[in-house]
């Protein structure tokens, strides 16, 4: 069994009030997933593909022992849908059939992110079974989110019969592999890794995201916000 987070965010998730709403890099990502044991991460920040490029690039010239799959964190008009495996950008704010059709020409995965989080209506879009039928998988944990939204999901899934993940969804380095999800394979590649999900070859291990570590994202998110205003700049996916 590899160990896997599969939703991680870098400085190229950008935020219109704070800036960036990732506050590491995708090389300080990457190094902190090394650190912790983890055997791939899916850097998907907010509707762009370059975090996980970079970090393909990262790991390639230092030779990290890591499997990175590229992806996104898609926003629809409904709700946010985790890509998995792109190789192109997709533009935010389509329908959730337009964001899967895009998803699904570049044969990645499509994954419900955070269905019952506060500011989403993915979770009523979902008992439309035109809808639910396209998707490869729910995330049914989210180390960012209440206990509450996540036991809906994972009830959800447990009534519809689909297949669940786990994400820490984290911004901040030292969140990384909060909820992990075990993929059966002995090959990492991002094929094996697409193949056990498919197949709920899978196990979860999962927490919460601390207290101190949530402060100290905001405090840091709060800092890029003044530098931004004051036109000092902030760290940025260049």
């Amino acid at each position: 069994m590899k160990k896997f987070d599969l939703h991680v965010h870098s400085t190229c998730s950008k935020h219109k009030m704070w800036g960036i709403d990732g506050i590491n890099t995708p090389e300080e990502i990457v190094d902190r997933a090394v650190q912790i044991g983890l055997d791939g991460i899916a850097v998907t920040d907010h509707n762009t593909i370059k975090g996980g490029q970079r970090a393909i690039q990262y790991v390639k010239a230092k030779k990290v022992p890591l499997l990175i799959i590229p992806g996104a964190e898609i926003r629809t008009i409904t709700g946010d849908i985790l890509a998995f495996g792109l190789s192109e950008n997709i533009k935010a704010k389509l329908t959730v059939h337009e964001t899967i059709d895009a998803i699904k020409d570049q044969n990645a995965i499509a994954v419900v992110a955070h269905p019952y989080k506060y500011n989403t209506k993915m979770a009523l879009k979902l008992k439309d079974s035109s809808i639910r039928s396209r998707f490869d998988a729910v995330e049914v944990f989210n180390a960012n989110i209440t206990k509450k939204a996540n036991k809906k999901a994972l009830r959800f899934v447990e009534d519809y019969n689909m297949l669940g993940i786990a994400g820490s969804d984290a911004h901040y380095k030292m969140n990384i592999g909060k909820a992990i999800t075990l993929l059966d394979i002995n090959n990492l590649s991002v094929d094996d890794a697409f193949s056990a999900i498919k197949n709920n070859k899978i196990k979860l291990f999962c927490s919460y995201t601390p207290l101190r570590n949530i402060f100290y994202l905001y405090i840091n998110k709060f800092r890029q916000m003044v530098k931004k205003r004051i036109g000092k700049g902030n760290k940025t996916c260049i």
